[in-house]
């Protein structure tokens, strides 16, 4: 009897174990394809949030490394040059030429004939240092220059901004000052580098040629009055193209 007994035991066992082995292999029969007939993981519901893309149709799997949006402006893609992808270099440097202008000039003030400025601009989007540069003035073609203003060592001039050099009567707010008079019915300006090369120059009245004129001399003003820039940082090399006698304005964009 105990024989027999543990014989039938043995059979349910293995009949049981064939069972659930049956069962487990129609289990997995039937959820190793989704709609799109593709594998699915076992044991995963399909729409659950992990790495696989239960949006997409058909259950296809993304294989992308996702941080839970798709497409979406990441580390790597943010518009900003930051992309692992992007071989595109960005400085940031354009238009960084270090062409620093004279951009408004009285000559004679309301006060008296030292009641003068000239004011320079930046029209890049960088600081320019101009240390050891100059502002000289040329009387008359073939003389030599006079250094009106040299600039301190550290000398800046911020991005987009001015830098006014008043005469010694000029009771606004200025950078530097100067003693040389200009003329003030004709005369020639120049802002020279560290190396004496010329970065701009403006002649005004009845010169027609010279190193620190460009193109024919602008209009000269009348007293009390200034030649400006038509546009801030506008250089077409012709005096007469770029200035026109206007309101002064030191400091401040041009009338």
């Amino acid at each position: 009897m105990l024989r027999r007994t543990t014989k039938s035991y043995r059979e349910a066992r293995i009949a049981s174990a064939g069972v659930v082995s049956a069962l487990f292999a129609l289990a997995c029969a039937q959820g190793s394809t989704d709609l799109g007939g593709e594998a699915a993981p076992v044991g995963i519901p399909d729409g659950s949030l992990n790495v696989f893309d239960s949006g997409s149709s058909g259950g296809d799997r993304d294989t992308s490394r996702d941080s839970g949006v798709d497409g979406g402006a990441g580390a790597h893609d943010a518009g900003l040059g930051t992309d692992a992808n992007d071989s595109s270099t960005d400085s940031g440097d354009a238009g960084c030429t270090g062409h620093v202008v004279i951009n408004e000039v009285r000559a004679e003030g309301t006060q008296n004939a030292a009641d003068e400025f000239i004011e320079l601009y930046n029209p890049t989007p960088c600081t320019v240092s101009v240390g050891a540069w100059e502002v000289a003035t040329r009387r008359r073609t073939g003389t030599p220059k006079t250094v009106i203003y040299a600039f301190p060592a550290a000398a800046v001039i911020a991005a987009n901004g001015f830098f006014l050099l008043g005469g010694v009567s000029f009771v606004g707010q200025k950078d530097g000052s100067y003693s040389v008079l200009l003329d003030a019915t004709h005369d020639q300006i120049a802002l020279l580098d560290n190396a004496a090369n010329v970065v701009d120059a403006v002649g005004y009245g009845t010169y027609t040629a010279g190193v620190f004129v460009e193109g024919a001399p602008a209009i000269s003003p009348a007293g009390g009055a200034s030649i400006s820039r038509k546009s801030p940082g506008m250089d077409t090399n012709s005096n007469v193209a770029d200035f026109l006698p206007s309101a002064s304005t030191p400091g401040a964009v041009n009338p």
